[in-house]
């Protein structure tokens, strides 16, 4: 009744080297085509995408925050540690790990009452939560070549699978 289904599950126990290396070598492909449309792709243009392959907006709108935002937060983090630097906290290995904990609650509170501070000024300023955009992106030839890119990746690693792992 299950024979021919348990055929073709894997489990813990019958993983092999050839089926590790072929997850892996599929894993480095999707990660390098990832890479490279992070790369390539300005962030309006991802985050209108994203939004056309219907992620949610919330999901979009917090991407896209968190990329405005994260220069800062490191920039406030740089400050906290050269104070600490300055004075004079960070010079015991013992006690380093707790001014560190301090630095990052406080970082925390800075953050989540400037997040605040930002989320207020953005809503009397119109915002509703969404991001504005084209309803659109046009197809040019650059999107068909990466297409075929993508299209010869796969198929590469399809013949890899296919000749080297059998």
């Amino acid at each position: 009744f299950f024979s021919s289904r348990r055929r073709h599950t894997r489990s813990l126990c019958d993983w092999s080297s050839d089926v590790c290396s072929s997850d892996l070598l599929k894993t480095l492909l999707c990660l390098g085509m990832i890479n490279l449309l992070v790369l390539t792709t300005p962030l309006p243009a991802l985050l209108q995408g994203l939004t056309q392959l219907k992620i949610p907006p919330l999901l979009v709108a917090i991407l896209a925050a968190m990329h405005r935002y994260s220069g800062v937060l490191i920039g406030e983090f740089a400050a906290m540690r050269r104070a600490a630097l300055a004075r004079n906290l960070m010079a015991r290995r013992q006690g380093r790990r707790r001014v560190i904990g301090h630095m990052m609650g406080a970082l925390f509170l800075r953050s989540y009452d400037r997040g605040d501070r930002i989320y207020q000024a953005m809503v009397a300023r119109g915002y509703q939560g969404t991001l504005r955009g084209s309803s659109s992106l046009p197809l040019t030839w650059l999107d068909g070549l990466a297409l075929g890119t993508m299209a010869g990746w796969l198929a590469i690693g399809q013949l890899i699978q296919y000749c080297w792992l059998g």
